[in-house]
């Protein structure tokens, strides 16, 4: 006696070999000559409008960047200057501490973390964000005084 519940579809037979299996078969695929297939993504239609669509959205944004920059004080200007610049100073001291952190010692690293960042820190404050306001220095609006 068997006390399975019957479910919906227990009565359908799956199993390959059946009549069925020989009267189906697929459409060909569309043929195309190889002239009309690009040779590689970057020749696509799609690529290409994708590609200028990201470029005007990107000189769009850089166009606002450096309008809304001329348009700051110089006091601002040299400030994102020195954000930038300690943006950039940190995050490089960080990945090449990342490279060889692993092979530090444990009481080494305690001691190598907070001081790679803190001179990083000096670094940017001191050498590398007086050195860009220096490079930019045509960029920048005069002092008000």
């Amino acid at each position: 006696m068997n006390f399975r519940r019957q479910r919906p579809g227990d009565d359908i037979d799956a199993t390959p070999g059946g009549d069925d299996d020989q009267n189906f078969s697929a459409p060909p695929p569309p043929s195309r000559s190889n002239k009309d297939m690009p040779r590689n993504l970057p020749e696509t239609k799609a690529w290409k409008e994708g590609v200028s669509g990201a470029k005007s959205v990107w000189s769009g944004y850089l166009g606002i960047l450096g309008h809304r920059f001329k348009n700051t004080p110089r006091a601002k200007q040299e400030e994102y200057i020195l954000r930038f610049s300690q943006a950039v100073t940190i995050g490089s001291a960080a990945l090449v501490l990342s490279f060889v952190y692993q092979f530090l010692p444990t009481f080494a690293r305690v001691f190598v973390l907070p001081l790679v960042l803190a001179g990083a820190y000096l670094v940017s404050n001191k050498v590398v964000a007086p050195t860009m306001v220096a490079r930019f220095e045509k960029h920048l609006n005069p002092w008000n005084e």
